[in-house]
């Protein structure tokens, strides 16, 4: 379990925004105008576009179950504290690893524990579980705000204090340790480096860290860059150099290393080591910040273009007007921009720190090897050649498909662009006509109000004819902003990724294949299906089960009795597993893995489900394990075919629907407030057999139904009165 503070994008946060996004509400910023709270707080039921499913909303210390209303008493008590200029919310975030999902009760249990460590246990706060990833994790909005004191309290040093309170929960609830380093760091007390310090002076932890750090011997400095008074060692080798001083090499991390005294050795480190990077297959290494926006949009960035294509370049040149020169052929630009340097297009304009692009460009260390910073020439600025190479978006996925898809994104993001311009052209055309009109209507009737009243009485028409065309003008700029606000959101535009996604959910199988065609690392736990060879699986959608996909190529099922099914490159897994999300993967792995053995792993009731769903809906596959397709090979014997399975469809609300659906769609609703409650659904022809008799209701249109129970479902029959007497 991993608990963390997410610091906020802006100075001051707002807690409307956070527990809108915390609980999934639909509506504005203002509580107020949020709807379906009250199914929330009852069922958890809500998904957004996003497929982010929130469960388990839960209100403390409020006096309330209404998050809206929580809401609205927290921002009331954060307006009482009129003193504190620092941020008054504190969003907690604590996850569990894939396939873990202790129960709702510990989960609260957590929360309160939690909270109380870092001083939050009488605070106002409103949490919600999401399992839209593979990780269960937890959001808390918490007031900082003390609702009796109104004092503005901050948790100093809160990191390490929840990674204990980790430790001791992991524990407490039998959950799958992690290492937070706590222990490391409590036992382990640091190594202390004087300046001169004698042999006899080392203790034996001192020695210990010698023998384990082999090698030692006098070389010149290694080829790497210096850290100028590093006071923290934080974990390399130690080695001595002819000129007598302490360096450190890499390569060989340790803990603990403290360094003291006047003269502070160079510390050494391997190149961009202390970056977060992502390494591509080509060998090149950029910064997270470029990571992080390619994995969210799928478009190259500049700082990838320039670390790809002109990086060799640049460390080639030998002076500023070479370098400038080098740039330029890309139709780039280096400048001075506070304490640094940025590269980028002016004419888009587009800039990105130069130690973005590679440590190497930062302004030290061009400077130690081309001198101070000169600006280019005449001859060495940006040509206006139009055939020479530029920095152009492009998607990072590098995918047959990719070409045409992106050709369509773009012209698709051009037209609505192109129908926002126009629409927006035209609503201020028709609020001008109207503002002109009303202009025009009033100078009319004060023309006959000159004409037809003197003294008091014509002041008293001017004003009522004045106030009459300011309430016109006014309702006519609300319903021209509510008609933007329509616009905006008919013409809103998507990234790359999400347009990807989108396809996806609709059946495109080729814009899945490019989501899933960039390398990564797949989760293999839990239960899951896959085969020997899984990189030649196919891109399969089943779009009757009406999937949501994700950035990275996954796709979620949800089956109509509470399962649910993640359709990964290399592998299917029923995170949640019933009888619906068994066929649903064994239904997925069939068509990914054509003419291959299924490898079948996890739970053995899930293996025996498998096998059983196999034989019973006579699904042409077969089993690398020999018990399990011995099973299948048995249960086909006696199994009689199904034709369709009603689980496997996603239900979704029909207006038109009778009934008797409205009223099994509302049991199965209840299921998830009542845990005694069974999946009911209509029962078919193929459900003929053995059943055991509930009951009977009558329903709102008159019409009786029979119940019927058979394992863990609730079979629904219609049946006109004479068969039900």
């Amino acid at each position: 379990m991993i608990a963390k503070k997410i610091p906020a994008r802006k100075q001051t946060s707002s807690i409307a925004r956070l527990a809108r996004y915390v609980v999934n509400a639909k509506g504005g910023v203002d509580p107020r105008s949020w709807s379906r709270t009250a199914d929330y707080v009852l069922d958890g039921a809500g998904t957004n576009g996003r497929g982010e499913k929130v469960g388990g909303v839960r209100v403390t210390n409020c006096g309330t179950d209404d998050p809206a209303a929580a809401t609205l008493l927290i921002e009331a008590t954060q307006a009482a504290n009129t003193r504190s200029k620092a941020d008054r919310t504190y969003h907690l975030v604590f996850s569990f690893p894939p396939g873990e999902q202790p129960p709702l009760t510990h989960l609260h249990e957590i929360e309160d524990e939690l909270c109380r460590v870092i001083g939050f246990a009488d605070h106002q706060r409103i949490s919600a579980v999401h399992i839209d990833t593979d990780h269960l994790h937890v959001h808390v909005a918490i007031n900082k705000v003390h609702p009796t004191g109104l004092q503005n309290k901050e948790p100093y040093f809160d990191m390490p204090t929840l990674m204990e309170a980790c430790e001791r929960l992991e524990i407490q609830y039998g959950l799958q340790r992690t290492n937070h380093g706590t222990e490391q760091k409590q036992n382990a007390k640091p190594i202390q480096l004087e300046p001169e310090q004698r042999p006899d002076e080392r203790d034996t932890r001192f020695r210990r860290y010698l023998r384990e750090s082999n090698n030692l011997q006098i070389a010149p400095p290694p080829a790497a860059e210096t850290l100028h008074g590093l006071r923290n060692l934080s974990g390399c080798r130690l080695a001595r150099t002819p000129e007598r001083a302490s360096v450190l090499l890499p390569d060989n991390a340790r803990s603990g290393l403290q360094q003291r005294g006047k003269k502070h050795p160079a510390g050494l480190r391997w190149q961009r080591a202390g970056d977060r990077t992502d390494a591509r297959p080509s060998g090149r290494v950029i910064g997270a910040a470029a990571a992080t926006v390619e994995s969210q949009t799928g478009i190259e960035t500049l700082a990838t273009y320039v670390a790809g294509q002109v990086a060799p370049s640049m460390r080639a040149a030998t002076s500023w007007q070479q370098l400038h020169s080098t740039l330029a052929e890309h139709g780039l630009e280096i400048k001075p921009r506070g304490a640094g340097l940025v590269i980028g297009d002016g004419t888009i304009p587009l800039w990105v720190r130069a130690s973005q692009c590679g440590r190497d460009f930062a302004m030290k260390p061009l400077q130690d090897r081309l001198g101070p910073f000169e600006a280019p020439s005449d001859q060495q600025k940006r040509r206006a050649d139009p055939e020479q190479t530029s920095y152009t978006p492009r998607p990072v996925q590098r995918h047959p498909a990719t070409a045409p898809l992106f050709a369509q994104y773009q012209r698709e993001q051009q037209a609505r662009l192109a129908a926002r311009k126009e629409g927006m052209a035209r609503l201020r055309q028709k609020n001008k006509t109207y503002q002109g009109q009303v202009r025009s209507w009033g100078t009319r009737q004060l023309a006959l109000v000159k004409m037809f009243a003197k003294g008091l009485e014509r002041k008293l028409l001017a004003l009522t004819i004045r106030g009459r065309a300011k309430a016109a003008q006014v309702r006519r700029q609300d319903r021209i902003n509510e008609q933007r606000q329509r616009l905006r959101a008919a013409t809103a535009t998507t990234c790359w990724s999400d347009w990807l996604a989108n396809q996806a959910e609709k059946g495109n199988a080729d814009a899945l294949a490019v989501l899933r065609s960039r390398a990564k690392r797949e989760p293999q736990q839990g239960d899951h299906l896959t085969a020997k060879n899984p990189e030649q699986a196919a891109a399969v959608i089943l779009g009757v089960m009406h999937p949501t996909a994700r950035r990275d190529g996954t796709m979620v099922y949800r089956t109509a009795d509470g399962g649910m099914v993640i359709d990964r490159t290399k592998s299917v897994q029923a995170q949640k597993a019933t009888a619906g999300a068994a066929l649903a993967a064994l239904s997925l792995a069939a068509d990914k893995f054509v003419g291959q053995a299924l490898i079948v792993e996890g739970t053995e009731a899930f293996r025996k489900e498998v096998a059983q769903q196999a034989a019973r809906h006579h699904i042409k596959v077969r089993f690398s394990d020999p018990a399990m397709e011995q099973m299948r090979q048995a249960a086909s014997k006696s199994a009689e075919p199904i034709k369709t399975s009603p689980v496997l469809v996603t239900e979704k609300a029909d207006p038109e629907q009778n009934a008797v659906g409205n009223w099994i769609a509302s049991r199965n609703a209840a299921r998830v407030k009542i845990s005694s409650i069974d999946y009911h659904r209509l029962w078919t022809d193929n459900d003929a057999g053995s059943v055991t008799y509930q009951g009977r209701r009558r329903l709102d249109d008159g019409s009786e139904v029979l119940l019927l129970k058979r394992g863990d479902e609730m079979l629904v029959k219609p049946a006109n009165t004479r068969v039900v007497a």
